[in-house]
Order: structure tokens, then sequence, then C-alpha cells
């Protein structure tokens, strides 16, 4: 579903002329789009959806810092900030020296990187951490090594191509995520902003978020259920707050 589409339903559901363009010269129009691109960042930004994972390879160097971390996960899909990189952050212990089928440790606390470069002596995985952007790793690597991790990546919507981006930028770009939790998050945001906000709405919003979560990234039944009742006490404490 295109952007364009996901703001006629939005228009819908709250009520205003549908657009013709997500380029119009309109306020209202402005305040849309707007709204589309913070529920995006907040969307990807709250769970490590399946649609934001990438697998990158890398063949390491022999030096402690391996290249900035934006370069190793360049792709050729660049987004219209003119970064090429959809890094978000590295998941959790799936950084793997695939040629000698070991971990790659990390990331280090602060303390814990400057003990092991102030030591003489290092044990023999190696482990990283990041600073300023420079993927650094204590012992070095044997060069030529391949390496292979998981990202998160930040890129919540692309071109009708299918190159990553992290803001809307035309009327076809289409949605990575899902598109009615895009158009409940506007529609949220629009009615918050003019204090229309019942207990219906914050209902929808928190479970459609909720369930399509689990269903996202997990499968037990309980789960679902804790997920649910978590929205209810949401809704709860919101509409009681209000």
């Amino acid at each position: 579903m295109s952007i364009l589409t996901i703001l006629e339903d939005a228009c819908n559901d709250i009520g205003l002329p549908v657009l013709s363009s997500i380029a119009q010269n309109d306020q209202t129009v402005k305040q849309l789009l707007r709204m589309a691109n913070k529920e995006g960042h907040a969307l990807i930004n709250r769970y490590d959806w399946q649609r934001a994972r990438k697998i990158i390879t890398h063949t390491a160097v022999s030096a402690t810092s391996q290249g900035n971390i934006l370069a190793i996960t360049s792709v050729t899909a660049a987004s219209i900030t003119g970064m090429s990189s959809p890094y978000g952050h590295i998941i959790n212990d799936t950084i793997w020296d695939q040629t000698q089928q070991r971990p790659i440790y990390g990331p280090l606390t602060p303390q814990h990187w400057q003990g092991l470069t102030a030591s003489s002596t290092t044990g023999p995985f190696s482990e990283y951490r990041i600073i300023n952007n420079q993927l650094l790793t204590v012992p070095v690597p044997t060069a030529g090594n391949i390496w292979q991790f998981e990202i998160k990546s930040r890129f919540f919507c692309e071109s009708s191509a299918g190159l990553g981006r992290d803001r809307w930028k035309n009327d076809g770009d289409l949605g990575r995520l899902d598109e009615e939790l895009m158009t409940l998050g506007i529609v949220w945001r629009y009615r918050k902003l003019r204090a229309w906000i019942t207990p219906r709405i914050l209902w929808n919003t928190s479970v459609g978020l909720s369930t399509k979560w689990v269903k996202t990234v997990a499968s037990l039944p309980w789960i679902l259920e804790v997920a649910t009742n978590i929205a209810h006490l949401s809704m709860s404490q919101m509409v009681v707050g209000t």
C-alpha cells in the first residue's frame, strides 16, 4: 500500500477531504505527512520487526578498526537523506566469524574496553565496540575472515523500485511495516493534536499494535493474551490521564 493510499484512508477515517498528492501545498497535507513520518520512526524503533532485519557480511581486516559501521552496512538503496546505510543497531550476539566459527563478543562497556586495550594480553575471541561509528575489535582479527551479523534497519518505507528510505518522499512510496498500523497511528496523532481522542480510538490503536507485534515476533498464545492485556491497561491509564 502506498503512502498516498495510507493518507487517503486516514482522511476518510478522520473526515477530511481526500488528498490527491502528498506534495500538495496545503497545511493539512503537510501535517499529515509529518505525522506519517513520525509514526514510521515510532513504529520502526518500537520493536525488532522481521522486515527491519538485515544480514550483513563483512570481510575482516587485520586492524583494530574494521571501518565505519555505516560503510560496512551500506547498501545500494540510498535514503532521501543521501545516506546509503540502513544501520540502526547491531542485534546483540549475532556477530560470528564464519571462517573460524567463533563468536565476536560485544558490544563492550567503556570500562571493559579500556581494560582490554590497556592489557598486554587478550583472549582468543575478538570482542567489539562501536565508537564514533567505527567498529573496533580486540584482539585484531585475521585478515580475510568472513564475518556475518544482523542489524536493525531504520528504513520503514521504500520507493516503488524497492529503495529503502527513512522518510516518505513520493506518492508511490510503499510501507515496509503494516499499513493499517500506520493508518491507525496517523489518525491517532491527528485527533490527539485536536483533542479528539476517545477510548475507542485508544483501544483500536493499542490492540492493533500489540497483536501485530505478537504475530510478527512470537507465536505463543499466552503472549498474545498478555499483549492484549497490556493494551487494555494502557488505554485505561490514558483515559484516566485525560
